[in-house]
């Protein structure tokens, strides 16, 4: 064995021992390529039966009021690098992978199961300390209200359970429901507003906070759409949270979506900044 093999081996030991999910997140980017792969394998044909044009919940903070074909399911993943706080007083967020599955069960019901593995490293006068782990899982669903008709939106509602599961830095200590209603509002032939409203309970002190988000969408052509959108929460006895973000997604394939996006806080209290790269993809059961 020569020193480039030996070096090429101690620097793969070091990455694992330096982020022990490493191996998890290749795992999991690996088969996610691989459905892509084999999706691409198996191109739209001229007088065969029409695929849908994938809809996904990503990029950006709105949820689509759209319900998943009932009979597919949708796995929508990405990378995000958050940071926030003073120089000095940094912390730096890695959520890698964050996933989404979605299970279309009827034609105005989905199921949905969502979670990352997460990485905080936060600096301080005091030094620079780190926690890794699984965050944010949660159950939920999302029923379809009704399509949109004149001026009625498309309307879905959604409901989430946070589970009190994963690295105790990240979870609550018992379930955290959340609500939301999703809407949709066609305002052109390419243009369409997405809005969420909603409420979250933390799962710890039992608190309650109220968000919205509302998002422009533009299709540029049959592949690329862009959207701009601006966020926030409000809390009793908190400073209210306001951030905006912008982003594409490209269709690479009727069944696959890749996103670009990125966001900045507006107020003090919101994240500074972080940015966010995905891929979903739809498969039939």
């Amino acid at each position: 064995m020569n020193r480039e093999q030996i070096s090429r081996r101690d620097r793969a030991r070091f990455l694992v021992a330096t982020h022990p999910n490493l191996p998890l997140i290749v795992a999991i980017a690996t088969v996610i390529m691989l459905m892509a792969a084999l999706l691409m394998a198996h191109p739209v044909r001229a007088g065969a039966q029409e695929i849908p044009t994938i809809s996904t919940d990503r990029p950006g903070q709105s949820t689509s009021p759209s319900i998943l074909i009932p009979g597919s399911i949708q796995i929508e993943g990405g990378v995000q690098l958050a940071g926030d706080g003073p120089e000095g007083a940094t912390t730096r967020t890695l959520g890698a992978p964050q996933l989404l599955l979605r299970l279309g069960v009827l034609p105005a019901l989905e199921l949905r199961l969502q979670g990352e593995l997460r990485h905080v490293r936060m600096e301080g006068s005091g030094g620079e300390t780190t926690e890794r782990g699984i965050a944010g899982v949660a159950l939920g669903t999302k029923i379809g209200i009704t399509p949109e008709r004149g001026a009625i939106p498309e309307m879905a509602l959604g409901v989430t359970l946070g589970l009190p599961v994963g690295e105790d830095a990240f979870r609550a200590a018992a379930i955290a429901p959340a609500f939301y209603l999703a809407t949709r509002s066609g305002l052109g032939t390419t243009l369409n507003l997405y809005t969420n409203i909603g409420g979250a309970w933390d799962g710890t002190s039992g608190a309650g906070s109220g968000f919205y988000t509302a998002a422009l969408w533009n299709a540029f052509s049959e592949k690329v759409s862009g959207f701009v959108e601006i966020y926030g929460a409000l809390a009793s006895g908190a400073a209210p949270s306001h951030a905006a973000d912008a982003g594409l997604s490209y269709i690479v394939h009727p069944a696959i979506q890749l996103d670009l996006s990125g966001g900045t806080g507006i107020t003090g209290s919101a994240t500074d900044y972080f940015i966010n790269g995905g891929i979903s993809l739809r498969l039939p059961l």
